[in-house]
């Protein structure tokens, strides 16, 4: 047993003790100085993690502050890149158009051209409108013309793949609502998502706090998301692990594992 298991149990055995490190972690929760990933307790509802969020944060993606947030990440990539990365590269054909849900500025666009052989020609990021405003303004910046933004899933009509890459965690809607708010036939033949997390069990929801804001983060029923997708009319063909992509809810009576999964799902037919 390391340190830190044991000095775990010991703070879980001390009532005491306990009740400090909740304090002392709220506080660090609250305020967040240093801009870590952290998680706050374990809900039933998007409605009601987003209740729990302190009084004073800005909520969500939609602000200035996550606007700016990772652009340091689009001249870098992480092991959990790779499997996408080969999908893509299965895939690469001339005039091929990816749509980028929760893409943020472009970051895997800027990214993954540097390892594609052949990129999409038409790459589309679909964002809240600070994050869209952000990407548009460096990609004009930076003279991209094969990179577009729009706020709107409908977009993604007529585009051959669907990318939900870290993503699905933080919108209310299940994928199989917003695919179903398109016409089956301008759906994609492919959707690949990766760094989504899925538990065995029932879907639950925690508080994220990412540093310029805080957000619910959805944990997701594996079992009940793929057959969801399923029915709208797609098979699911693979299924990857992402090992180095892990988050954890401290304090909590109840244990709720869960793990980071990418998969990819063909259009029926297809």
């Amino acid at each position: 047993m390391d340190c830190t298991t044991a000095l775990k149990q010991l703070v879980s055995t001390v009532p005491g003790l306990n009740v400090v490190s909740k304090r002392r972690y709220n506080r660090r929760f609250e305020k967040n100085p240093y801009g870590e990933q952290l998680y706050r307790g374990i809900f039933k509802t998007y409605a009601d993690a987003l209740a729990s969020a302190p009084s004073d944060v800005s909520l969500g993606y939609d602000n200035e502050g996550p606007a700016g947030l990772y652009e340091e990440l689009q001249l870098k990539i992480e092991d959990y890149d790779w499997p996408v990365l080969f999908q893509l590269e299965k895939i690469a054909v001339e005039n091929a158009t990816v749509f980028d849900f929760g893409g943020h500025v472009g970051i895997k666009y800027y990214s993954y051209r540097r390892h594609l052989s052949r990129m999409p020609q038409i790459w589309t990021v679909c964002d809240v409108p600070a994050v869209v405003a952000r990407g548009e303004e460096l990609a004009e910046e930076w003279g991209e013309t094969a990179l577009r933004f729009t706020q709107h899933f409908g977009r993604l009509a007529g585009k051959d793949t669907l990318l939900c890459l870290g993503s699905l965690q933080y919108v209310p809607e299940d994928l199989s609502d917003l695919l179903l708010s398109v016409e089956y036939e301008d759906l994609p033949n492919r959707v690949i998502l990766n760094t989504t997390p899925f538990t065995e069990e029932e879907t639950f929801y925690t508080l994220n706090n990412f540093g310029p804001a805080t957000a619910p983060y959805k944990i997701q029923n594996r079992e009940d998301f793929v057959a969801n997708v399923e029915a709208v009319g797609y098979r699911l063909v693979q299924t990857w692990s992402n090992p180095g992509r892990a988050c954890e809810v401290p304090f909590q009576d109840e244990r709720k594992p869960f793990k980071y999964l990418g998969m990819m799902f063909h259009k029926q037919g297809q």
